[in-house]
């Protein structure tokens, strides 16, 4: 790692990519930095989606984090879209890649490279699931079919297949484009992640909007009509009608490239890295959706692809590759989302991810206000603790309401960074007014009830 670095390769034009690019262009101003993207578009904030076709983002273009203009221009950085990178070749340190404008290949010389291919969308082995009213949402792209379909087709019927936090989301965008949805889930339970204390208050407010769920009902078959275009889908032994499907059905972590170039991966499939967010290979890097984290609460390596990890490993990534010297201290598995009206919120372990584990564990659910019950919008707030059973170390959280669960959400998200447990995160001086919080706190109400649980051997 001694030698000069003259020239950064790049794999991968979204958050993580461009996160390790932007650094290192501030870390080491010099550097010949290029990047590959095999799409058309770059910066896309995917996280933003469904909000594009729901309509609460009117302007398409909004979804660009950072032009291409910018990053070649502003960021100096050398942006190839529609180039596709076949494979690495670690011993002579070069990246061979095809132009998809010329298809032709290609072969270019680093000194560090960086690898950020994201992930790509699961879809089962059932026939009929490439018919052109079968859709995924991973790219921007997809969401323009998405719309383009709509707006073309009028379907009436949609059925969802699966229920976490994208198929919920897409459920309120559908929704909003005046479908009837139905959510297939193979699980008992929505959003599977969570605990089942929390989803039944979710299920409840999706049946109130006129969901239909079809839950511990795996998809078996979809049923097609005469043009090819998906007509129904079979779950469950049950029929539901449908004039387009959408696929929520999870991602995998893109490491083909790593894979051949014998990389090493981790127990979770993913691109095994060490705290600079380096590879098994000295000059290879890795950040986002492709790779490992590591996990504060358990130190157990996990993959969890997340826009904001995705950009703090690229920020690590890009400081190291470029020179510098910074370290990824590791998650928490922070995520929030909402659907209609109900907003989700989870931290750190769930009680069946504990179990799962074999911990020494103890739970409370506490219900309290999102503000002061004097003050007009206050909702009831769901707060669930994982804690251990001795000691009491905040292990997780999950936060389920109407209104405020964001707040919470990161409360607890900062009290288990610091590995704080009940007793010490129930001391946290949180702010009070009648517009934004009771006096107790809905996060300091259930940290007080779990203390109260604690034992000291």
């Amino acid at each position: 790692m001694g030698r000069s670095i003259n020239r950064l390769v790049v794999v991968g034009a979204s958050a993580g990519g461009l996160s390790a690019a932007s650094r290192a262009r501030r870390v080491n101003p010099g550097l010949e930095i290029v990047v590959f993207e095999k799409t058309e578009h770059v910066s896309v904030g995917f996280c933003e989606l469904p909000y594009l076709i729901a309509g609460y983002i009117k302007d398409r273009g909004e979804v660009i984090a950072v032009s291409l203009k910018d990053l070649r221009e502003r960021r100096n950085l050398d942006v190839r879209i529609r180039h596709d990178v076949l494979g690495i070749n670690p011993t002579a340190k070069t990246v061979t890649y095809r132009d998809l404008e010329s298809d032709k290949e290609h072969e270019i010389a680093y000194d560090r490279l960086v690898l950020s291919p994201g992930a790509s969308p699961i879809r089962p082995p059932i026939p009929g699931l490439k018919s052109p009213n079968v859709f995924v949402l991973h790219s921007l792209a997809d969401a323009d079919a998405i719309m383009d379909y709509i707006r073309e087709r009028g379907p009436k019927n949609a059925v969802i297949v699966g229920g976490g936090y994208i198929g919920l989301e897409m459920l309120e965008a559908l929704s909003r484009n005046e479908l009837s949805v139905t959510i297939v889930e193979m699980l008992p339970n929505v959003l599977g992640t969570m605990d089942d204390e929390l989803t039944s208050l979710v299920e409840a407010h999706l049946e109130k909007q006129g969901v239909t769920l079809a839950l511990s009902s795996p998809l078996e078959k979809v049923v097609l009509g005469d043009d090819g275009y998906v007509r129904a889908v079979v779950a469950g032994g049950k029929q539901y009608p449908a004039d387009m499907v959408f696929l929520a059905l999870g991602i995998r972590p893109n490491v083909n490239l790593a894979e051949e170039a014998r990389i090493q991966l981790g127990g979770t499939g993913a691109i095994a890295t060490d705290w600079k967010q380096k590879t098994s290979d000295e000059s290879i890097f890795a950040a986002g959706d492709c790779c490992e984290s590591q996990d504060i609460v358990t130190g157990r390596k996990v993959w969890v692809a997340l826009g904001t990890t995705a950009n703090k490993q690229g920020r690590i990534a890009g400081d190291n590759a470029a020179g510098g010297y910074s370290v990824f201290k590791g998650i928490t598995s922070t995520a929030i989302s909402k659907t209609f009206d109900i907003e989700i919120g989870r931290v750190g372990l769930t009680e069946k991810e504990a179990k799962k584990l074999g911990l020494d564990y103890e739970t409370v659910v506490a219900s309290a206000r999102s503000r002061s019950g004097t003050y007009p919008g206050a909702r009831k707030i769901r707060v669930k603790l994982v804690f251990e059973r001795v000691g009491g170390r905040l292990l997780g959280g999950q936060v389920v309401g109407e209104d405020g669960v964001l707040a919470r959400t990161n409360v607890l998200a900062c009290a288990m960074f610091n590995r704080l447990t009940v007793e010490e995160a129930a001391r946290y001086d949180l702010a009070y007014a009648p517009p934004f919080a009771p006096v107790w706190d809905a996060v300091l109400v259930a940290c007080n009830l779990a203390a109260k649980k604690v034992k000291t051997r």
